[in-house]
């Protein structure tokens, strides 16, 4: 698929595409940056064809407040919600009306959202060899598993029954262990990264993580650029 309709028009990607997120850390996280960072959401009714451009005003205990639209036509108590966080993150809900005033919509607040990351570098599939250990909030996680990897991120999953960091984390200490059969360096170090994105897997009940590297080396160094796709 055109990464062009992941970036500018996640409306068009199909709903299978988007990973649930249930944590109320995570959501009201979401929903309090695009508050505070007056980020544009983009309201469509349920058929898609229609799309409105608002602001998030206000959250309350139950409800959210949004700006209402000039073009809004008072049909849609039904409609979708897209909006970027400061990941470069699609985020989507399905909003429901509470009330309509005269320059604002109301919306219940909701219990969960849909998050689509699309990816800006290549990623490779990993080996069940490949693992990371980094500090998050100063306990120290180890052994997980890295289930693919490129120069700005990585997608990394425990290998047993797991409960899901918080979104937008920062984690410390990155260090990488790659087989050496498959890589040309066996071991790095990235300073810093962010959780991006956080779902358990529901076969295995595993916790996964996509982790934005955020110290500006190149992961891996050397062992990467030799097996990635250039840019």
């Amino acid at each position: 698929m055109d990464t062009s309709i992941f970036d500018h028009s996640p409306w068009l990607v199909s709903e299978e595409r988007f990973l649930i997120a249930r944590d109320e850390r995570t959501v009201m996280s979401l929903l309090k940056g695009a508050r505070d960072s007056h980020a544009f959401l983009t309201l469509c009714n349920n058929n898609l064809d229609l799309h409105f451009k608002s602001v998030l005003i206000k959250i309350d205990a139950n409800t959210l407040q949004i700006d209402k639209p000039i073009e809004w036509n008072g049909k849609n108590n039904d409609f979708q919600i897209f909006f970027q966080d400061s990941s470069g993150c699609w985020n989507m809900i399905k909003a429901v009306l509470v009330s309509e005033g005269l320059y604002d919509l109301t919306i219940s607040l909701p219990d969960h959202l849909y998050r689509l990351k699309c990816r800006r570098n290549t990623r490779v599939d990993s080996f069940d060899e490949a693992t990371v250990s980094f500090l998050a909030d100063h306990t120290a996680l180890t052994n997980l598993q890295i289930v693919n990897l490129s120069r700005s991120g990585m997608l990394v999953c425990t290998r047993t029954n797991g409960e899901c960091l918080p979104v937008d984390s920062m984690i410390n200490n990155i260090h990488i262990t790659l087989p050496e059969k498959k890589f040309k360096a066996s071991s790095t170090l990235v300073n810093q990264g962010r959780i991006v994105r956080a779902f358990q897997c529901r076969d295995s009940q595993q916790a996964c993580h996509a982790i934005s590297f955020l110290s500006g080396e190149t992961p891996a160094g050397s062992a990467l650029n030799s097996i990635l796709p250039k840019e």
